[in-house]
């Protein structure tokens, strides 16, 4: 969350990035790895700052280490669901969905309003933009901003 109002310039810490690119999204996005995707193009595409995101180049592209531990905290805090999706009729393969949960939006509610309505605006923008499309186009938007 914000510390104060002062700080509402386009930075926003990653966990309520995430909650908000899950709200913006219709409440759910399908794929860990287009989720992981999403935040990172909001913070090198769009130039929003995300101070406890660290970046790193991968083989596949950008990714972050640290994103496993948002989501976590997420899931701890039941701010947002996780769901696996069999991919295969064995169930041995799964896809993860994510769901922001009512606490998930009670969260923004009371911490939310502490950040500008400009990075709310881009947020909504990668939102609207990458959550109905896979995770290999999110990729690709990762890789032109490389």
């Amino acid at each position: 969350m914000a510390q104060n109002k002062s700080e509402s310039i386009d930075k926003i810490e990653a966990l309520d990035a995430l909650l908000y690119l899950l709200y913006y999204s219709g409440g759910r996005v399908e794929g860990r790895t287009k989720l992981e995707k999403m935040l990172i193009l909001l913070k090198n595409k769009y130039n929003v700052m995300i101070p406890d995101l660290e970046v790193d180049r991968e083989y596949y592209g950008p990714s972050s280490s640290e994103f496993k531990d948002f989501i976590g905290r997420a899931l701890i805090g039941e701010l947002i669901e996780e769901e696996l999706i069999p991919l295969n009729e064995t169930k041995v393969i799964f896809k993860h969905a994510y769901k922001l949960t009512s606490t998930g939006k009670a969260w923004l509610r009371v911490f939310g309003k502490e950040y500008s309505d400009e990075v709310k605006e881009k947020i909504k923008k990668v939102a609207t933009e990458y959550s109905k499309k896979d995770e290999l186009e999110a990729i690709k938007a990762l890789e032109a901003t490389s």
